[in-house]
């Protein structure tokens, strides 16, 4: 009888395993010792920052958080953000949805050509047309307004989010649609409860990401945005930075306060994020 060992397969590691690991093991040092650099000191104080940089507080400290959330404009800010972002979330989803839709089931050239005009947003540089943005909304009196942003956001954002649903939409099952049709739905119920339905996954990835690019948006705050009271997030951090001395725990506790909202999003869609990316990496 042949010992027991004998019927045991040796696990083999090959080379190429290594290699992942060891560039999985690099990308999360790349992107944790920052994390935890910031979230760590925002819990010291200045002269515990400059001491210690890298070491853990033994003594932390809730101050800079107080200092942050005491300060009305900081909260302001939060509040703006929180309205342009979820504005044109929704106003993206809505208009991507149906423009998807449309271009997706629109046979010839009337479905290519406006897919083309909506996608081509994608090759220009949003500094290519900074000039021509500005002018045109000081005439349309949407400077210096959370409007504004809202309009330029949503416009900006909406190209990628066609691609996205475009892409999902393009590799739905015909013979669904055409059976809703034949029991009588039209087109606008086709869309409502056949389509959106089934689409979660593309939808919460375009959630998440215009999301995210509008939470972010510092480019045309700075721009468009002069009176304190419409500043965003991203501009009430820039104003926690001194011309000569920054209180850095401060701005790390901000940073930390900023970053709420979109993880917790996040974590909610995580899983719809990933299948929506997957949906829309090609075209069917």
């Amino acid at each position: 009888m042949k010992p027991e060992s004998s019927h045991l397969k040796k696990k083999h590691i090959s080379p190429y395993s290594t290699v992942r690991w060891v560039i999985l093991v690099i990308t999360l040092l790349i992107i944790m010792v920052p994390l935890i650099f910031v979230i760590g000191g925002s819990f010291k104080t200045s002269a515990n920052l400059y001491q210690h940089p890298f070491g853990l507080s033994f003594h932390p400290t809730f101050s800079n958080y107080r200092a942050v959330i005491h300060d009305g404009g900081m909260l302001r800010a939060l509040f703006n953000s929180i309205i342009v972002s979820v504005i044109t979330t929704i106003a993206v989803v809505v208009i991507a949805s149906l423009a998807s839709f449309g271009v997706t089931f629109l046979s010839g050239w009337r479905g290519i050509l406006p897919y083309g005009f909506l996608v081509i947003g994608l090759a220009i540089p949003a500094q290519a047309s900074i000039i021509p943005q500005f002018v045109l909304f000081r005439e349309l009196h949407l400077l210096n307004s959370l409007l504004g942003l809202i309009v330029i956001n949503t416009a900006l954002l909406a190209p990628i989010a066609v691609f996205i649903l475009t892409s999902f939409f393009r590799k739905f099952p015909v013979g669904v649609l055409e059976a809703s049709v034949l029991d009588g739905c039209s087109t606008m119920n086709v869309f409502r409860r056949v389509v959106l339905p089934l689409s979660r996954a593309p939808l919460s990835a375009v959630v998440i990401l215009v999301f995210l690019g509008s939470w972010n948006d510092l480019l045309y705050p700075l721009l468009f945005i002069q009176s304190p009271v419409n500043r965003t997030l991203p501009l009430a951090l820039i104003d926690l930075q001194g011309q000569y001395v920054t209180n850095y725990p401060v701005l790390f506790a901000g940073v930390v306060i900023a970053s709420i909202p979109m993880l917790i999003l996040y974590v909610v869609l995580q899983r719809q994020f990933v299948a929506g990316i997957m949906a829309g990496s090609s075209t069917g």
